[in-house]
């Protein structure tokens, strides 16, 4: 195997596994693969053999849309028909409507135990408790029979028995209602029974929406009311609080505000002229009798008589004023009423006449009279129209500022009557909404009372089953046997995890250490007996051919160095240490022509006379005695050499067992041997004994050359090879030989048999 040798991994110390050793590792442990297989099945084939048969029947249900278009009539209930589903599967599979079923259709017969039914059920309390000892199970405690009788255990069954599911091409067109039972019979009948009440159910429920929504509405709808006619209260009453205040009236109260300043002014200028005529009246009357005695009397009462009466334009100005008033104002203006008197005033005062208009002819006294009663009368009339001016000119002026203020109200008037008028506008058009919707809920109910809505109607009605739909027990059977050698192989990798077999390739133990496979020795079936060495056997086999494979790796080892003695040992007794150097000595001697000699150095357990088929006297062991007994040199001749398969081939034997081997191989005497037998022959092989179980190997190291290690595959634990190769050493270590491998070798090995 020498190409496999060749391949060395990246890193030591993982084994890298191909698919090809995950199949051998199955192979190799095909008895547990097998062995779970045919139990797995064997209870598959009895579980599914007890399953009673169950009967199906199903009931398609259409889904009927709303006669009425939507347009006009919106549905009172708008989810879909997946969701009503559910929530109709929740109602219908209640307990109350459960355990009505049950005692309708005495479903509980069909839980009565039979023989099948109770084998079953011993079955998977002996499974359950398997597990619960294992850890792997937890056991529950059996649930409490309800109220009477009914256990839930059935309603569970029942439940789980009961199937609802849509179909159609969008989905929701229609759904089918299914039940599964042992009795066909029964199994039709409760179908029947789950489909109508699907549809009373539907109908109940869709009547109770449309009632719970007009109640709703009605009650949101008085509260919308009430609210709204809050909102008109507070409107109306800031509308009556803030009278003449109003965004709305801003132009007129500026439009008066102007007419109040024009107002004010001309008052202001009439007051200023009455008061002119007051002092001159003033300064007239105190020489108004000076003027009637003078001689110049007669022309000042001509003078007078022929002076204007100040009455008529005062009278005029306020006919003026009271047409001015009469075009803004009502009647009812209380300036209006006091120009009125005023007017009328003046107007009787003008029909007395003007005494300043007397003749000349009249005594002076009394033009004296005349005129002082004239100038005061004026100067009565002057100071009353003053007091009347001066008393508009404060009401116009109160007038004025209340305009004013009214002016600066209408801002801050006007941002609360926007969100009152906001507030009122959202509470009528909640209103307005709830109004509309409380019509639409009205009509929609009246619609379901007519049964003009959306309805469920069976198309397919349910069938009387003929053959039972479950258990499949072909599939069951299958699954089982695929799970159970699955379940096999399960267990064959935990025990490669848990035991490893050890080293199956050359490529593992390369993997794992830094030093080379000299050879790998493949099992050989034909070997007649165990005993026998496959070398003599046949010369020619594929076997024979890798211990020459072994000798010219061993002898490409030599080149350039003084190797002449060579140690074969193993980590564990039983790892075919002995056969392995005598079929390389065979090798040797006879295919190579090395004179060769095998030297056994397990004293303890020693086998190599078991192989040469006689029977001797005295060996090695005995040799090295009589060195401690006193002698000090041992001839050739007296060496107990025994030929063997060839004339260039000698075996030393043990010959016998002793307890303290390690004084023996220590001593001089075994020293001094080994050196004599070096002079005579070309290549010395020991047959030394394993390392972990005895000290000896440590003696071996300092007297021999090299170590070869043999390792059994797929035997060995790689744990022992780690530990015998630390206690080994890298100095002497040559390399391993892996023996006895099971795995098939690759073509190209198979050409010397060809030759044949």
């Amino acid at each position: 195997m020498q190409e496999q040798g060749n391949a060395q991994p990246a890193a030591y110390g993982q084994i890298v596994l191909t698919p090809w050793d995950y199949l051998y590792i199955v192979w190799r442990r095909k008895r547990w693969v097998i062995l779970t297989f045919l139990v797995g099945t064997v209870i598959t084939v009895v579980y599914t053999v007890s399953l009673p048969p169950m009967y199906r029947s199903s009931t398609l249900i259409l889904v009927e849309p709303q006669r009425v278009p939507q347009n006009y009539v919106a549905p009172t209930v708008a989810s879909g028909i997946e969701e009503r589903l559910n929530t109709l599967s929740q109602q219908i599979l209640s307990r109350t409507n459960l355990e009505r079923i049950i005692r309708q259709f005495r479903l509980e017969r069909e839980q009565a135990p039979t023989a099948q039914s109770r084998l079953q059920e011993r079955f998977k309390e002996q499974v359950k408790q398997w597990l619960a000892a294992a850890g792997l199970y937890e056991v529950k405690e059996a649930a409490p029979p309800s109220q009477g009788g009914i256990s839930e255990q059935l309603l569970a069954d029942l439940r789980q028995s009961i199937e609802v599911r849509l179909v159609g091409r969008r989905g929701n067109d229609a759904f089918t209602v299914s039940y599964s039972g042992k009795e066909p019979l029964t199994v039709m009948r409760v179908t029947n029974t789950l489909a109508t009440l699907f549809i009373e159910e539907n109908l109940r429920v869709r009547e109770r929406m449309a009632k719970d929504t007009t109640e709703f509405l009605d009650e949101q709808l008085v509260a919308a009311e009430r609210e709204l006619k809050r909102q008109e209260s507070l409107l109306r009453e800031f509308k009556e609080r803030r009278m003449g205040a109003l965004p709305g009236q801003l132009d007129t109260n500026l439009r008066t505000l102007d007419r109040l300043q024009t107002e004010l002014q001309s008052i202001e200028e009439a007051l200023v002229n009455a008061e002119q005529d007051k002092a001159l009246y003033e300064k007239l009357l105190p020489y108004e009798k000076r003027l009637l005695e003078s001689s110049l009397g007669a022309n000042v009462g001509t003078t007078l008589g022929t002076r204007p009466d100040p009455r008529e334009a005062r009278l005029e100005s306020l006919r003026e004023q009271l047409a001015q008033l009469r075009a803004q104002f009502k009647e009812t203006y209380p300036d209006i009423a006091l120009l009125k008197g005023q007017i009328s005033e003046l107007e009787a005062k003008s029909a007395m006449g003007n005494p300043a208009q007397e003749t000349p002819d009249q005594p002076v006294n009394a033009s004296a009279e005349r005129v002082r009663a004239h100038l005061q009368e004026q100067l009565h009339t002057g100071q009353t129209e003053i007091t009347a001016l001066r008393a508009r000119q404060s009401r116009v002026k109160v007038a004025i500022r209340d305009h004013e203020k009214r002016v600066d109200d209408t801002f801050g008037n006007e941002q609360k009557l926007a969100d009152l008028t906001r507030d009122y506008e959202i509470s009528k058009k909640n209103y307005e909404n709830l109004l509309g919707k409380k019509l639409s809920a009205q009509l929609s109910a009246s619609l379901e009372k007519r049964q003009k809505d959306e309805q469920f109607r069976i198309i397919d009605p349910a069938y009387l089953p003929t053959e039972p739909y479950k258990p499949d027990r072909r599939k069951l059977i299958l699954l089982g046997s695929v799970l159970s050698g699955g379940v096999g192989v399960g267990i064959v990798f935990l025990l490669e995890f848990l035991w490893p077999s050890g080293f199956r390739k050359p490529q593992d133990v390369q993997s794992t250490f830094a030093v080379p496979v000299l050879a790998v020795i493949p099992r050989n079936p034909r070997l007649r007996h165990k005993h026998r060495l496959i070398t003599l056997e046949d010369a020619e086999s594929i076997v024979t051919e890798q211990y020459r494979i072994l000798y010219t790796r061993i002898e490409s080892l030599r080149k350039g160095k003084a190797q002449q003695i060579f140690a074969l040992s193993s980590a564990i007794p039983g790892e075919g240490k002995t056969i392995t150097t005598l079929n390389l000595a065979v090798v040797m001697a006879r295919d190579f022509g090395r004179k060769t000699l095998v030297l056994e150095g397990d004293f303890r357990r020693p086998a190599i006379l078991s192989y040469l088929d006689t029977e001797v006297r005295s060996g090695l062991v005995d040799v090295l005695l009589n060195g401690t007994n006193g002698a000090t040199h041992t001839p050739m001749a007296a060496i107990p050499l025994l030929p063997f398969a060839n004339q260039r081939l000698a075996v030393l034997p043990a010959a016998k067992s002793v307890g303290n081997a390690s004084s023996l191989l220590s001593s001089q005497r075994m020293h001094d041997l080994l050196q004599l037998l070096k002079e005579q022959y070309e290549v010395i092989l020991i047959d030394a004994p394993p390392v972990l179980p005895l000290s000896d190997m440590n003696i071996f190291q300092e007297v021999v050359d090299g170590i070869i290690l043999v390792v059994r595959a797929e035997s060995t634990r790689r744990d022992d090879v780690h530990k015998a190769v630390e206690a080994l050493g890298r100095e002497k270590f040559v390399g391993f030989v892996l023996n006895d491998v099971q795995q098939p070798l690759p073509r190209y090995y198979q050409y010397s048999e060809a030759r044949r």
